[in-house]
C-alpha cells in the first residue's frame, strides 16, 4: 500500500456542496488516503464533513504565506543582493509560465530606458524551460547569467 498525502489542501464551501452529493463514493476515496494537510480549520472541517476521519487529517496552514523567514535565510538574501547588484535596482519575475517571458523581456527593454542599470531576475515555474527562456533573452540581445 502506497500513502497518499494531498499537501496544502483547499476545500471551497461550493466544491465541498458538489463533493457531498457523491456520498458513499466520496467517502471511499477519502478513506484512502493516508494524509490530508489542510491550510486551515475551515478547510478541514469540509473534508470531515465529506467522511474523512480526524486521524487523517492536520491543519499545517498554508505553504505558500504562512512560511518564515529564519535569520539564516534573510542573511543569506543579504549576502546574494551583495553579490549580485550591490549597487543597483532589481525586480523579480518568478513562477513564469510559457508565454510571459517575452512579455516581461518587453517590459524589462522598456524600463531600461528609465533605469539603465536594472537588473531582472527570471525564474520560469518549471526548471524544464529554463532553456526557453536563456534563448528568448539571448534572442532579445540582453546578457544572461544562469544560477541554481
Amino acid at each position: 500500500k502506497i500513502p497518499l498525502v494531498i499537501a496544502n489542501a483547499r476545500l471551497s464551501e461550493r466544491s465541498a456542496k458538489g463533493y457531498a452529493r457523491l456520498g458513499k463514493f466520496m467517502r471511499r476515496l477519502l478513506s484512502r488516503i493516508t494524509l490530508i494537510a489542510a491550510q486551515n480549520e475551515e478547510d478541514a472541517n469540509r473534508f470531515i464533513s465529506l467522511g474523512l476521519k480526524r486521524n487523517q487529517l492536520a491543519v499545517t496552514g498554508s505553504l505558500k504565506f504562512d512560511i518564515s523567514v529564519t535569520p539564516e535565510l534573510a542573511a543569506r538574501a543579504i549576502t546574494l543582493r551583495r553579490q549580485w547588484a550591490p549597487h543597483r535596482q532589481v525586480w523579480i519575475a518568478t513562477s513564469t509560465h510559457d508565454g510571459e517571458e517575452q512579455i516581461i523581456l518587453q517590459a524589462h527593454r522598456k524600463l531600461l530606458e528609465t533605469f539603465p542599470g536594472l537588473l531582472l531576475i527570471l525564474v520560469p515555474r518549471h526548471p524544464e524551460r529554463f532553456i526557453d527562456a536563456r534563448e528568448m533573452v539571448r534572442k532579445a540581445g540582453m546578457s544572461y547569467t544562469l544560477r541554481s
